[in-house]
């Protein structure tokens, strides 16, 4: 629909990726439509049948881990890191100052599980993954635009949401593995 940035007619189809790689992720953002596979980041606009690379190299491995900071800012879960697409364009590797998490203790092979959300109040980034050995979401990785920290709930994480009533709790969805 013209005017509805990810929308477009149910015959119009594309492959934003040359080689064929799957799509893993898609996400609207400043007016449009980020389409991801799990190496590459592709910027599909006005012009519906020419996306456009963003980065080549550089891709999302859960849709759930998407989300938009306050600031406007695109943030994902990659292959290995946490990355952001500002609102001109720029992306970067957010995840530096974690990085010996990342290579000593999460499971990579169960990111495409990860789930995520903004907390409402506070507009941290929370995003939970696997730990080595294991496929469940314990973890929780929290950024709050500068800093990392992490959390633990003693649950298995499946799925989050942020509530935007009056008592703006963020809420986790899983099992308590005792």
């Amino acid at each position: 629909q013209p005017g509805f940035p990810g929308t477009f007619e149910s015959d119009d189809y594309i492959f934003p990726d040359s080689q064929g790689a799957e799509i893993t992720a898609l996400a609207s953002s400043n007016g449009s439509l980020i389409a991801f596979t799990e190496t590459s980041t592709y910027l599909i606009g006005d012009d519906f049948s020419t996306p456009q690379p963003l980065s080549v190299g550089i891709g999302c491995v859960s849709q759930k881990s998407i989300q938009s900071m306050r600031d406007g800012s695109l943030v994902w879960l990659g292959v290995d890191g946490f990355y952001a697409l500002s609102l001109n364009g720029q992306l970067k590797k957010i995840s530096l100052p974690i990085e010996k998490i990342f290579e000593r203790e999460l499971n990579k092979t169960q990111f495409y599980r990860a789930v995520s959300v903004i907390d409402y109040e506070t507009g941290e980034y929370r995003c939970a993954v696997a730990k080595k050995g294991d496929k469940r979401n314990t973890i929780i990785l929290c950024f709050d635009g500068t800093y990392w920290r992490r959390q633990t709930l003693g649950i298995d994480i499946a799925d989050f949401c942020s509530v935007r009533n009056q008592t703006r709790l963020t809420l986790a969805v899983g099992s308590d593995p005792r």
